[in-house]
């Protein structure tokens, strides 16, 4: 199943549309709230049990379902940082992204149920690599201690979109 939101008005308040959609199936419905709220109020996310699949909005951690994350919003949001922030990591990325999916759909041809561990490998590695390039031109933001010294913000550091990327790069890779 693929989940999605978007914003849209209801008079001179802010609404989400959820999305839940199956190869035959799609059900709208609205709420006020985007996360949490709105998924358990429109009642599908609770008891959905297979794989969903979505752009990592933090609301959908902790339901039942296995997540697997959409890699059309991670192109969308890759391009962006490559058009716009002139940032050549994510060209790197969209790349391999794209290699990888290769990769798999010619192992699905083939009737291997995954990928060989040796390609896998190399693929990881240059993942690794791409991401680490992109740290590195996306510093963790810092806040400076009256004494000179520098701690990371409290919570969780308001951050670039490039930098948020890396981050869901790493812990959901």
């Amino acid at each position: 199943m693929a989940q999605d939101e978007t914003g849209m008005r209801v008079g001179t308040s802010g609404w989400w549309v959820h999305v839940c959609a199956t190869e035959h199936l799609t059900h709208y419905g609205a709420n006020k709230s985007r996360g949490r709220e709105g998924m358990d109020a429109i009642g599908i996310a609770p008891q959905f049990e297979g794989i969903s699949v979505h752009d990592g909005l933090p609301s959908y951690q902790g339901y039942r379902f296995t997540e697997a994350l959409c890699n059309v919003h991670h192109l969308r949001d890759l391009t962006f940082i490559e058009e716009e922030l002139k940032q050549d990591w994510a060209k790197d990325m969209k790349s391999l992204l794209l290699e990888m999916k290769e990769a798999v759909s010619q192992a699905c041809a083939q009737g291997q149920p995954e990928l060989e561990t040796a390609a896998l490998a190399v693929l990881l590695t240059r993942y690794d690599q791409i991401v680490q390039a992109g740290y590195q031109i996306n510093p963790l933001v810092m806040k400076p201690k009256k004494s000179g010294q520098y701690k990371r913000l409290p919570g969780r550091p308001r951050q670039s979109l490039a930098r948020n990327l890396l981050d869901r790069f790493v812990q959901r890779k």
